[in-house]
């Protein structure tokens, strides 16, 4: 299989790109290699842990199957840390989340760290009744015998809920055995005695952590995955999210050996930045004025960005799946003083260097701002200096004495420098440093269901981006990557893929389509010169119409915006999708773009000014923040003038694509109070107090994506409208048309529509949703609960709510999975309709609180309309766009222009009252448009 998600040297090294399989030609064969997770999250469930060998003497084959306890003698809690045990005093420095999950319990676990008690605080917060009967980690001695144990039983599953271990994430090739040293002895479950297969320098460093924080379980691939089974590593592919999901802590081993000099710009750094506010324990370290070396600041932060760490594929999917809970070691060199700095997290590691990844993260955006000029300033001297290597060596050699000595003036004054390296390393320095790792993005609060983290997940592009600077051994690998990022359920067997398979962009476009995830169709999402045209394929064509020319070049992608998290999001949500050789059946909200709205007045008023702004270039372009204010401005103006004119639908629908969630609100928890329509506007709003009223996403050329309605009414005095086109049924006997939006949702939901069989349900397994048999079957209204007091985002709510509940739920054990296959059913479509079990709430919620009539909304699109009716508009429902906060490529050219083609049934057969609509894609466009929670049907695009 070829990587062609990335660039490919040739033989004369220069650079090419391969073009991926046409996918029209692929996908049948590709989605005929489905993998559901139920085996995987099985697997993850009951994991095989190395553990400390506490059998009496060296005979290993005699005490190879003992237990110092066994799990149902609840023995007392015993047993201390290292620093604990050797009344080490409390480090100075800060207190953050990774060592309390409480800050109201700070006052009360300092006064246990005093104390040193039997067991410690640390052994207490690594310690549940099922894990304490294996012993901890020795304090005095160092471990050279470990044994494989598993907490529960290999087929207890329903009650496997202990997260007391450490996983760790290291770089294979770095850790090497000396040839010289013994390996150290490691007990199988069944009693065989084998080598341990990573090196004894590894396990010292994580056996180290492990006794300092009082962990009794390690986690590390190389030891608890049998590598000699093909089957088991396979459903550990598939399941090493969910591993360092559930770890209580993940550990990266760095190799970087950072020397004072080099600590000290990058703490300082972060110290006068963002540590100031922090709560600390100890003296603050920022004394006086200390210079900063931009020279250092330089080397540090090219050591930490290119450690083998950071080029590894797999490793940026362990530090992603740990959702913010991930520690940093860096081994500290002798006589390094970090004391009292914030940046360091001093209770995590007496023996190394611990920073957490989020922090570390903040401090290289610190440092990029200050370092990136002196690293470009210094690519563009080397890339001058080869440009002229091929000059200087042509001249004669009167000249050549003075042309040296001119380069030896120069080079002293660079000789700081060289150690970033060639024209080629400073341009890889620089992009490790953009893409170190994704930011956490801003969320509302978390919800946590039992024992199960938050997760972060984001979309396709975002993740080819972060990987593309990373290296793997097996392409197919990629795909179970990607499929681990982004939290798809459905997923392809990449050994299967691997033998069958030749573009790794064909697969991986499959794999993101068929799991909801249209962010590699999204144009504005790639590199690519202000040039470039946007061609589609005709209906004619082999190919898609909807597979543009860019989605077939993945290596150009390039996004850094997340999914959105938190209670009020939708970005868990899988869109139900089908994909077959056929094209994309997919729920959507078809607009006919039909209405001009004028809006002249603010044209003669605003354009030449906002025209100059848009056209100025070089010393006259303007600041960011005259851009900021002039974009907010106008869009104040448009709204309100729309509101003047009684255009409250269509003021919402850019209110709701501009607007910031927390304008304006007292509670940013659960956004109760959020202000979701201009008909909830404070009373005498005027412009110049808009401050925080809008969140708008920035462009490449440094404007906004949002400028767009702008620019159309200040250069057309207005724009196109387009409203909602009712899905049409046919019923039998009876050719009128009628409005099928209650079926949609029903289909969307997937309880009332058998997708394994592509049948719709007998109607007597139907219930009536419509607003008339709701209002008739309850004699009183029903009360608004307050979550439900402000629409949308209280919808929103309840879908991750339901979200949560139905993933907990939805599992089937490996007989149910024989029965199902058996009876030609698909275990994949299966859990895709249960996903939408949250929309199927939605619907009795919003049918039962919400008297808004969906058929009425009305949207705003970047094209000229049709007052005819030939203009149409497809954006594709998906929950992640109708997140709060609203995701970057809301803004974006998310909707197709379409073209109407000749309709077929859904499930091949000629059944008139089930015909989905069938269209042809022409164009990509932007557009604003309400929040909402149901599309206006389910359409197909060839």
């Amino acid at each position: 299989m070829l990587d062609d998600t990335r660039e490919i040297l040739s033989d004369s090294q220069g650079s090419i790109r391969a073009r991926p399989q046409r996918l029209s030609e692929n996908v049948a064969d590709i989605l005929d290699n489905p993998m559901m997770r139920h085996h995987a999250r099985r697997w993850a469930s009951n994991l095989r842990f190395l553990t400390f060998d506490d059998s009496c003497g060296d005979d290993f084959e005699s005490n190879s199957t003992t237990l110092t306890t066994t799990r149902n003698q609840k023995s007392p809690l015993r047993g201390q840390c290292q620093p604990c045990a050797r009344r080490v005093p409390i480090p100075s420095g800060h207190i953050c989340e990774s060592h309390v999950m409480n800050r109201s319990n700070v006052p009360d676990r300092e006064a246990e760290l005093h104390r040193y008690a039997d067991p410690c605080v640390h052994v207490c917060e690594r310690s549940c009744d099922d894990c304490r009967h294996i012993p901890l980690f020795p304090n005095e001695q160092k471990p050279t015998r470990f044994r494989i144990r598993r907490v529960y039983p290999s087929d207890d599953e329903e009650t496997a809920q202990c997260t007391d271990f450490v996983a760790v994430s290291y770089c294979w090739s770095n850790e090497k055995n000396d040839d010289k040293t013994t390996p150290y002895k490691v007990i199988e479950e069944d009693g065989r005695i084998r080598d341990a297969r990573a090196s004894n320098a590894t396990i010292d460093r994580i056996v180290a952590f492990a006794r300092e924080n009082g962990f009794r379980m390690i986690w590390i691939d190389q030891e608890c995955i049998e590598q000699d089974n093909p089957e088991e590593k396979e459903l550990a592919i598939q399941a090493m999210d969910y591993v360092y999901l559930k770890a209580h802590t993940s550990i990266a081993l760095f190799h970087a050996e950072l020397q004072q000099k080099h600590l000290e710009c990058v703490l300082l750094a972060y110290e006068s930045q963002i540590a100031q506010a922090k709560k600390r324990r100890g003296r603050r370290a920022l004394h006086g004025c200390r210079a900063v070396s931009l020279v250092a600041m330089c080397e540090a932060v090219s050591m930490i960005v290119n450690d083998r760490w950071n080029t590894r594929a797999w490793i940026l999917q362990e530090a992603f799946s740990s959702s913010g809970n991930m520690v940093l070691l860096f081994p500290r060199i002798k006589g390094v003083n970090v004391r009292s700095w914030m940046l360091i997290c001093h209770e995590r590691s007496q023996s190394e260097i611990a920073v957490r990844l989020d922090t570390l993260q903040n401090c290289l955006r610190i440092c990029s701002q200050m370092i990136l000029p002196t690293l470009r300033a210094t690519l563009q001297a080397k890339e001058n200096e080869g440009r002229n290597q091929q000059a200087r060596e042509g001249q004669s050699s009167k000249e050549r004495p003075r042309r040296r000595q001119r380069m030896k003036q120069m080079r002293r004054g660079n000789d700081d420098q060289e150690f970033l390296g060639n024209a080629d390393e400073i341009r890889t320095t620089i992009k490790r440093l953009q893409f170190f790792h994704p930011e956490e993005p801003e969320h509302p609060c978390k919800i946590i269901f039992g024992s199960t983290k938050p997760r972060r997940t984001c979309n396709a592009a975002v993740a080819l981006t972060y990987l593309q600077l990373r290296n793997m051994e097996r392409v197919a690998d990629k795909l179970a990557i990607i499929a681990n990022i982004c939290g798809y359920d459905l997923r392809l067997d990449t050994t299967k893929l691997e033998k069958t398979q030749n573009s790794l962009s064909a697969c991986i476009l499959t794999l993101a389509l068929a799991n909801g995830d249209f962010s590699l169709l999204i144009p504005q999402v790639y590199r690519t010169p202000p040039t470039t045209t946007l061609e589609f394929p005709s209906c004619e064509d082999v190919e898609f119409t909807w597979l543009h020319s860019l989605a077939q070049n993945l290596q150009c992608a390039e996004s850094t915006s997340w999914n959105p998290s938190g209670p009020t999001t939708g970005g868990d949500d899988s869109t139900p999708i089908r994909l077959s050789e056929k094209g994309l059946s997919l729920p959507g909200n078809l607009w006919n773009v039909n209405r001009f709205l004028d809006l002249r007045t603010l044209q003669v008023k605003y354009g030449d000014s906002w025209l100059r702004l848009r056209n100025a270039k070089g010393a006259s372009r303007p600041s960011p923040r005259t851009i900021n204010l002039a974009t907010t401005h106008l869009l104040f103006e448009i709204i309100k003038q729309l509101v003047s004119m009684d255009e409250k639908r269509v003021a919402n629908s850019i209110f709701n694509s501009t607007s910031y969630w927390r304008w304006n609100s007292r509670d940013t928890v659960m956004q109760s109070d959020m202000i979701e329509s201009v008909d909830q506007f404070p009373s005498g709003l005027q412009i110049e107090n808009r401050k925080g009223m809008f969140a708008l996403d920035s462009s490449p050329d440094g404007w906004y994506h949002q400028c767009w309605i702008i620019d159309r009414v200040m250069e057309k005095g207005g724009f196109w409208v387009g409203s909602i086109i009712k899905q049409v049924r046919e019923e039998p006997g009876n050719p009128t048309v009628t409005d099928s939006t209650s079926d949609s949702d029903e289909r969307l939901a997937g309880d009332q529509y058998d997708q394994s069989t592509n049948t719709k349900k007998p109607e007597s397994a139907k219930p009536d949703l419509s607003l008339e048999q709701t209002s008739n079957t309850h004699a009183e209204p029903i009360p608004n609960p307050t979550w439900l007091e402000h629409g949308h985002s209280g919808l929103m709510l309840i879908a991750s709510l339901m979200t949560g509940m139905g993933q907990r739920k939805i599992d089937f054990s490996t007989a149910e999975l024989e029965d199902m296959r058996a009876r030609g059913e698909n275990p994949a479509t299966l859990y895709l309709s249960a996903q939408s079990f949250s929309l199927f709430a939605l619907a009795n919620a919003k049918l039962t609180y919400g008297k808004d009539d969906t058929n009425q909304r009305q949207a705003i699109f970047d094209i000229d309309g049709c007052s005819e009716g030939h203009a149409i508009v497809l954006t594709p429902f998906q929950m992640t766009l109708e997140s709060i906060p609203r995701p970057v490529m809301r803004g974006m050219s998310v909707s197709w222009v379409v073209e109407k083609i000749d309709g077929v049934d859904e499930d091949g057969n000629q059944t008139p009252t089930e015909r989905i609509e069938r269209f042809k894609v022409k164009g990509m466009t932007r557009g604003m448009w309400a929040f909402a929670v149901f599309p206006s049907g389910r359409y197909e695009i060839a």
